[in-house]
């Protein structure tokens, strides 16, 4: 199903009802370019096998509902650039995520301009090694805990936070950066952060020289 309704340019809402999508093990870029459409509802598509679910809603510009109850996420490694460029979503129902096996969330919501809650609290980030520009230009969001990520594995952090210009609090504390090789613009225009706990940051500066 990779790219089977990309650039629909005039779809405005599709619901998967009757939808079987059992042995379905790839649904990246499924509605990449959709940029008109503004509800989708995947609450009935079966999803037990998938694996790559990398850039599905991406450039969904218009995107303001989106329903995912019941979408299995169990085996998928990737989930990058999951969310791009939907700058009309203000939240994302994402605990029901089960994350245990990805290994890609970079740029997951990259320009999610009006994103103001998002719950990740449930996230399994064990086998996560890339979350470079993870949260990039989520401007309009005030507070993020991601203090349950364990990120020992994570190797990429650049421009994680890149422009979250309204963040006023990010807690950090237990975050495990001893295998990153890339921080640069982690934290770059995070202009209203007045106070960050990274106590627990252990860096090898010759990684970074």
């Amino acid at each position: 199903m990779k790219g089977m309704f990309s650039g629909c340019t005039s779809l405005t809402s599709i619901v998967f009802e009757q939808f079987n999508g059992e042995n379905v093990k790839d649904i990246s870029y499924l509605f990449a370019g959709c940029n008109s459409i503004k509800t989708i509802d995947m609450r009935y598509f079966n999803s037990k096998e998938l694996i790559k679910m990398n850039n599905c809603f991406q450039g969904c510009k218009s995107l303001t509902s989106l329903i995912l109850t019941n979408l299995n996420t169990s085996k998928v490694i990737d989930i990058s650039l999951l969310f791009y460029n939907c700058s009309s979503i203000s939240s994302v129902t994402t605990n029901i995520f089960n994350t245990k096996n990805a290994v890609n969330m970079s740029k997951m919501f990259y320009n999610c301009t009006s994103l103001r809650s998002i719950n990740i609290k449930t996230f399994d980030t064990q086998n996560v090694i890339d979350m470079s520009g993870m949260f990039y230009n989520v401007r309009s969001m005030s507070a993020l805990d991601i203090t349950n990520f364990d990120t020992h594995n994570v190797i990429d952090m650049s421009f994680m936070f890149y422009y979250c210009n309204t963040l006023t609090s990010l807690k950090l504390r237990y975050f495990n950066v001893l295998k990153v090789t890339d921080m640069s613009y982690m934290f770059s225009y995070c202009i209203k952060l007045s106070s960050l706990d990274i106590y627990n940051f252990y860096i090898k500066l010759s990684k970074f020289i």
